[in-house]
């Protein structure tokens, strides 16, 4: 009797280890896995935005529709603009509640990086055989780096370069010889664009807007600082050229600020552009707004003495917290937005923004009907300004240098001072603010 009871009290155990574990399954099955996705509204080229949410609620659906049993929801938080998105982040981070997924502002990129707050996604990239990146343009997923670490994933790029007003150089009867683009050619076409029109003393019309010591630097030399950002890179003389250009150019403009809108109004021969500007700029309901009617076509910027024509790449990256509980899911997520095509594609159609994926980018060359996309989206043009292109460098403590050179560089040429001792007071700035 008693060993009837034992079997029986076995048979019941299993059963309800069988029932659990099918319960249990169940569960797993039917719970739904949250992925919170950080973005904001606006973008830093203050251009009018056509529809900030639009891709990404279409993203959310289509990647939400392939986990049916799963039951996968990705949610966000709408109505952040974007100068505010860096603080409403910042406390999220504090309480441990930041997003799954989110937007890495520039700014933001190199602080969040030191402190491990990012997910290193070298594992995922090397272990999932689905993802390939050779889709992407290799200076975008560069720049998601910091040392040797794979932080963020490029979604939009941003290619910069010049845009020329043709129709004042065809006033002026100043031809470009783009086979010889030298600092010293551009130069000369800015002094002879450079002009008082109406002899009220004043200059009117002007060579260029928007154009920067940086700008010029990177067509120089290569490197402001080591990779690590603990030495100083530049050398002494290719940042003299750049400085004693800079004087040059000021001096062309006899103290008169160049504004934006002179631009607007066909009274400047260059302007610096990125691609979400010119884009939005070009369109046709804007140019009716903004722009006078000039005609004007894409350039590269020009090279200096010792380098090459190079401008600055700016990248949209998404980053994967370093605290999330479903990095599977995240990766995924991830991956959908900045390699899938058909999101890809949406980038082109919905933030100005050229797609990462350069796949998707070859299918849109083929297909642009826009006269004024004509003029800079083509394969030649585009491919050169982003494979000779640079990006912010990776390390801590690089805006707070950066800001020490913009602003002894910019009293070195607006008050004229010795070019040779500015720089000596400028490295011993920048020497004494690494190594606090």
């Amino acid at each position: 009797m008693k060993k009837k009871v034992k079997i029986g009290t076995g048979i019941i155990l299993i059963l309800t280890l069988i029932i659990g574990a099918y319960q249990y399954d169940t569960y797993n099955r039917q719970k739904t896995v949250e992925i919170k996705f950080g973005v904001y509204s606006g973008n830093k080229w203050k251009i009018p935005h056509i529809d900030t949410y639009k891709i990404y609620d279409e993203a959310i659906r289509l990647f939400e529709e392939q986990y049916p049993s799963a039951k996968v929801k990705v949610t966000y938080r709408s109505g952040t603009l974007m100068e505010d998105y860096s603080e409403w982040l910042a406390q999220k981070i504090v309480k441990g509640e930041e997003p799954d997924v989110f937007i890495i502002l520039e700014e933001d990129f190199n602080t969040y990086a030191s402190i491990g707050l990012f997910e290193d996604l070298r594992s995922f990239m090397r272990e999932d055989n689905s993802f390939n990146q050779k889709v992407f343009y290799q200076k975008a997923l560069d720049s998601g780096k910091y040392g040797h670490h794979q932080y963020g994933l490029p979604m939009g790029i941003a290619p910069t370069f010049m845009i020329v007003n043709q129709t004042l150089l065809n006033k002026e009867n100043i031809t470009i010889d783009k086979e010889h683009w030298t600092w010293d050619a551009f130069y000369n076409i800015c002094q002879a664009a450079t002009e008082d029109t109406d002899a009220d003393g004043m200059v009117d019309q002007f060579g260029v807007y928007g154009y920067e010591w940086d700008d010029a630097f990177y067509t120089n030399d290569d490197m402001l600082f080591s990779d690590n950002g603990l030495k100083i890179a530049f050398q002494n003389e290719k940042l003299y050229e750049t400085i004693d250009f800079m004087k040059k150019m000021y001096v062309l403009n006899k103290g008169t600020v160049v504004k934006e809108n002179y631009f607007d109004k066909g009274y400047v021969a260059f302007k610096t552009f990125s691609l979400p500007e010119y884009r939005a700029y070009t369109s046709d309901t804007y140019r009716l707004l903004r722009y006078k009617n000039f005609e004007w076509t894409g350039i590269p910027f020009p090279k200096g003495a010792s380098g090459e024509s190079i401008s600055r790449l700016d990248t949209m990256h998404l980053g994967m917290s370093s605290r999330s509980k479903n990095k599977a899911v995240a990766w995924e997520f991830m991956k959908f937005l900045t390699a899938n095509p058909t999101i890809q594609e949406k980038v082109w159609k919905d933030t100005y923004m050229l797609p990462a994926n350069k796949e998707v980018v070859a299918d849109i060359y083929s297909s642009i009907s826009n006269r004024e996309d004509k003029k800079i989206l083509q394969p030649e043009f585009l491919n050169h300004i982003i494979e000779n292109s640079y990006s912010a460098p990776r390390f801590k403590k690089y805006q707070e240098l950066k800001n020490i050179l913009d602003q002894n560089i910019f009293l070195i040429i607006a008050q004229d001072k010795d070019i040779a001792k500015g720089i000596t007071e400028t490295k011993r700035t920048l020497r004494e603010n690494i190594k606090q």
